[in-house]
């Protein structure tokens, strides 16, 4: 199973993937003040219309880039700890019921 830039041994998984969290949060302010500063000067010059358009192609897909990673990397977390606790479930424990 592929988890992406997450690391099994490093450190738990759940604090790795609050990290990531906490970047994604950061790439949707940082663009969002950006985005903010855009729309103002070009409503300062007449065109909140190109503002908008400029926004929406700059700094929108940055944003919802960076969640639709932190969504996929927070599925493949919640997959692996289920294929983890299903194959924790169905293996056999050494010296219990003829387990070599």
């Amino acid at each position: 199973m592929r988890l992406g830039r997450l690391r099994l041994g490093a450190e738990p998984l759940p604090e790795q993937l609050a990290r990531y969290r906490r970047v994604t949060w950061a790439l949707t302010l940082v663009p969002g003040v950006i985005a903010a500063i855009f729309l103002s000067l070009f409503t300062a010059f007449g065109r909140p219309d190109v503002g908008l358009i400029v926004v929406s192609l700059v700094c929108a897909p940055i944003v919802l880039f960076a969640w639709i990673d932190q969504w996929i990397l927070a599925a493949r977390v919640r997959r692996y700890e289920r294929e983890l606790a299903s194959a924790r479930l169905t293996l056999p424990v050494p010296g219990q019921n003829g387990a070599p």
